[in-house]
């Protein structure tokens, strides 16, 4: 699987580090993991914005940040690999959300379902074309004082990575775009 966030991962995993104190004690601490940190945060402040509110958290991976949505009346993951969601399924599903196979850029689910979205470290694995159809696509699944809630790596630049996964870095300039198309698409 491209770049997923899964807790089996030694990338995400904290680390035990053994060493003296004052040259004689052994002491062991835990070394947090940034990685790991920033991905807990993510979802944190997705669970702050979700309570007692449905929940869209797409793409939704192996469902790891999923299951980390607390507070939630219910939530859906969505992912395009089917490999991932049949581990969504075997490790989560059922306990703390629903998993379907599915799109950015085509959410199959009714106008107006949804609270939240939510869309973390998602869109800038797939062409910009395909990011802003999720745009409008988030605005089509939200009722009508629904958030979409986005986060993604801040390029100052265009300049790409270099990251072979990431198909474009998202700028503000970027973003900007795509919410006024969405709000053009409102006033039709």
């Amino acid at each position: 699987m491209a770049e997923r966030a899964h807790p089996d991962d030694s990338g995400f995993q904290d680390k035990w580090d053994f060493c003296l104190r004052r040259g004689f004690l052994p002491w062991i601490r835990v070394k947090r993991n940034p990685y790991r940190k920033a991905f807990m945060w993510r979802y944190k402040w997705v669970s702050k914005n979700c309570r007692n509110k449905e929940v869209l958290d797409v793409p939704c991976g192996m469902g790891w940040g999923t299951s980390l949505i607390r507070g939630a009346k219910s939530v859906v993951g969505v992912d395009i690999n089917a490999e991932a969601i049949s581990e969504a399924k075997q490790r989560y599903e059922g306990r703390v959300a629903e998993f379907k196979l599915g799109d950015l850029g085509n959410l199959e689910f009714p106008s107006s379902s949804f609270d939240v979205v939510s869309c973390l470290e998602g869109i800038e694995h797939v062409p910009a074309e395909i990011g802003e159809k999720f745009i409008q696509e988030s605005k089509r699944v939200l009722r009508p004082e629904g958030v979409l809630l986005l986060s993604s790596p801040y390029c100052r630049t265009m300049a790409h990575s270099g990251n072979p996964i990431i198909y474009m870095n998202i700028n503000l300039l970027r973003f900007k775009k795509w919410y006024l198309n969405v709000l053009q698409l409102k006033r039709s």
